[in-house]
């Protein structure tokens, strides 16, 4: 015990070595499911050969208690095999192997782990027929082992009988029982019901190149065959540069599977009858339970998607832009339906590509498939080589050679998954793009009533609505207004762009056009957010897209052509890089201020009076000021990032924004189709009311230039 516990620790040494010295992470989820005494079988998908390491110490590390596993002869070789057994792993061919497994699970002694698949399922491809799992193989079909539940039904049925007839010394039954599983009358066997916890083991991403063990196996042996080459390159790079998801499943209690089948039973039917009754009954329903939950736990990641996508799309060739609407509805699609386990970074870049923001996952899976040939780019067209997903590719070779084949096999038994990938993909070009706008538009006025409906002293609703203006252009401009104010506050310039053809959008920053205590809790993060929502919304109706911002939000769309890679121009009005405000330095002191007295005396707020009072709020919040204070901050580290043409304008008399913000904008972004125009305003909101068209032309001959 003592060389073995020794062993299990030098695993937990590599697989932590792994995770510091290359990319490699480890994340499990559900690990409250592990949390039992329990003797448990753990049933897991299997894709790897290093599942046959890495799960037993991920168990043993969570459960402390040893895990033993069944594992294919080809790897009980050597070296290999010799550690193998010496940590408890027994060979499929075992003749024993039954017996061991059950006497295990009888006494408790020890867990197990079995792969119900029996293979490694290379391809991932599993099917459904008349309720029923299958492994495809080829033009071979195998079915999916039942032996996990019949080890799991049989250890519960021997203890039950055993523990209630071993008094009984000159049973035959028992007699047979302590012969075949090592039993005794003063054997210690556990009281408690046997589980089977399913996991599911996911890769993010699968991707086949040369690694460390690739270059390490061509040094030590001449001749690789193409099996072993296969194997190195994926595992090899799943071990050293993936995120490994173990998601934990429900445990199933055998118990109740034994329950229902014994009430079945007639009174004068035998032991040995029962329990033939009981695993021809129970086995097969058990299983397909276990692996229903063990396909459900899969994760969705981007190149699900995204190979499900284009594989189901009505064309052979679709306009990169297109797709990508396509993939972010999908998308909305699949999340909305709150069933499935979305990748936590599917999320993030999914957003990105409908902004024109750098998406990492996209533009990875996009390059895996056009290395092997499944897509090609014709200028701004995706030409999707759907013969090639379709044509059969060797079982030792689809994880390298087709790598989003594997992807769809993967989810093709997700039927509701499927179902939205396949309708979606049916649709023309121009029924997705009306869909995902209407959309967009719905989620950005239902947080609008939802915030609205908190406050009793909120703004009327035709002041802080966000709101859209169709135009005949095929151009749009997202309008930011600006801190503490609302969508009032732009409505003059997107009426003027608006009647110059121009799609607009009038944002509303989260927390604005509602009421100041809103604001209160939402900080500069969240203000960008919602500047996005109105950009992707346009970008659906839009081939270019420009972003205009008046103060604050001037801040938010310098930061926006900082993140973005898009066509359009970028418009800054009387942003803050510096303010006339003694406010915005009010907010350290009284910070200070509230740590020293009680909390009757602490401060909030104070009084606002603004230029506008009907656009803007009359009370600020210093936890606001301070969010202010901070985008200014970091506005200012970002502006020599921007390359993008940008007009700066700036009011030469600003009461409220220091007029030299405009100067240190121009002077500091590193565009080289930039411009800045000073004019000669002595009020803060030069976007509304007298002398307000001067501006409005500057913007225009700018979008038009």
């Amino acid at each position: 015990m003592k060389e073995n516990e020794t062993l299990y620790s030098t695993v937990k040494y590599i697989l932590e070595l792994f995770e510091k010295l290359f990319d490699t992470s480890i994340e499990v989820n559900g690990a409250k499911n592990l949390k039992t005494e329990n003797p448990t079988l753990f049933v897991a998908n299997h894709f790897t050969r290093f599942e046959t390491f890495l799960l037993p110490y991920l168990l043993h590390n969570y459960q402390k208690k040893r895990v033993r596993v069944i594992a294919d002869k080809s790897v009980f070789v050597r070296y290999l095999g010799a550690l193998l057994e010496k940590i408890g792993a027994v060979s499929v061919d075992n003749p024993k192997r039954d017996e061991i497994i059950i006497s295990d699970l009888i006494q408790g002694n020890f867990n197990w782990l079995i792969f119900p698949e029996g293979r490694m399922v290379k391809n991932k491809k599993v099917e459904i027929e008349d309720g029923k799992y299958f492994i495809k193989e080829g033009d071979a079909t195998h079915k999916i082992y039942t032996g996990a539940s019949y080890f799991a039904l049989k250890s519960q049925w021997i203890r039950d009988i055993f523990l209630k007839l071993r008094s009984q010394q000159d049973s035959t039954v028992v007699s047979n029982l302590k012969e075949k599983y090592s039993l005794d009358i003063n054997t210690p066997l556990s009281r408690l019901d046997t589980y089977i916890v399913p996991i599911t083991i996911n890769y993010l991403p699968i991707r086949g190149k040369e690694n460390h063990f690739t270059s390490i196996a061509s040094k030590l042996f001449k001749e690789l065959t193409p099996r072993i080459l296969e194997e190195l390159m994926v595992e090899g790079a799943l071990l050293t540069n993936s995120k490994v998801i173990v998601n934990i499943g429900e445990k199933i209690n055998i118990r109740e599977f034994i329950v229902e089948a014994s009430s079945l039973a007639p009174l004068n039917m035998s032991y040995e009858e029962q329990e033939e009754l009981i695993l021809n009954k129970q086995r097969y329903k058990l299983t397909d339970i276990f692996l229903q939950r063990i396909y459900n736990n899969t994760v969705i990641t981007f190149d699900h998607i995204f190979a499900c996508t284009i594989y189901y799309y009505h064309s052979t060739q679709i306009k990169e832009k297109n797709l990508k609407i396509l993939l972010y509805t999908i998308y909305l699609k699949i999340k909305d339906l709150n069933k499935y386990h979305i990748d936590k970074k599917v999320v993030s870049d999914m957003e990105n590509i409908l902004s024109d923001e750098t998406s990492n996952l996209y533009e990875q899976v996009k390059k895996l498939a056009l290395s092997q040939n499944i897509i090609s780019e014709n200028k701004e067209t995706i030409v999707i080589a759907k013969d090639l997903m379709n044509q059969t590719v060797d079982f030792h070779e689809i994880r390298i050679k087709n790598t989003l084949k594997v992807y769809l096999n993967e989810m093709s038994i997700h039927k509701e998954f499927m179902a939205i990938i396949k309708e979606c993909g049916e649709k023309e070009d121009e029924e997705i793009k009306n869909y995902l706008f209407d959309y967009l538009i719905n989620e950005d006025l239902n947080n609008f009533y939802l915030a609205r409906e908190k406050f009793k002293d909120r703004k009327p609703e035709n002041i802080g609505k966000p709101r859209f203006y169709d135009g005949e252009k095929d151009e749009g401009v997202v309008i930011v207004h600006g801190f503490s104010s609302s969508p009032k506050e732009t409505q003059e310039i997107g009426d003027f762009l608006n009647k110059q053809g121009y799609k607009i959008y009038l944002v509303r920053l989260d927390g604005h056009g509602t009421a100041p205590a809103d604001l209160a809790t939402k900080n500069h993060n969240q203000w960008y957010n919602s500047f996005n929502l109105g950009y992707k919304i346009l970008n659906v109706k839009c081939k270019k897209v420009h972003i205009c911002g008046f103060s604050t939000g001037g801040l938010i769309i310098l930061q926006g052509a900082y993140k973005k890679n898009f066509l359009g121009k970028t418009i800054s009005i009387n942003a803050p890089l510096k303010t006339e405000s003694i406010k915005i330095h009010f907010v350290s002191l009284v910070k200070i201020w509230n740590q020293y007295v009680s909390d009757e005396y602490k401060k909030e707020s104070m009084e606002h009076y603004p230029e506008n009072p009907d656009s803007n709020y009359s009370e600020y919040y210093f936890s606001s000021i301070s969010q202010l204070k901070e985008l200014m901050e970091y506005t200012e580290k970002i502006l020599q990032k921007i390359k993008l043409p940008t007009l700066v304008i700036q009011g030469s008399d600003d009461p409220v924004v220091d007029p030299i913000s405009g100067d240190e904008i121009f002077e500091n972004i590193s565009s080289k189709d930039k411009k800045l125009v000073k004019l000669n305003f002595k009020n803060h909101g030069i976007i509304r009311g007298k002398n307000s068209q001067k501006v409005f032309k500057e913007v225009l001959h700018t979008l038009l230039d």
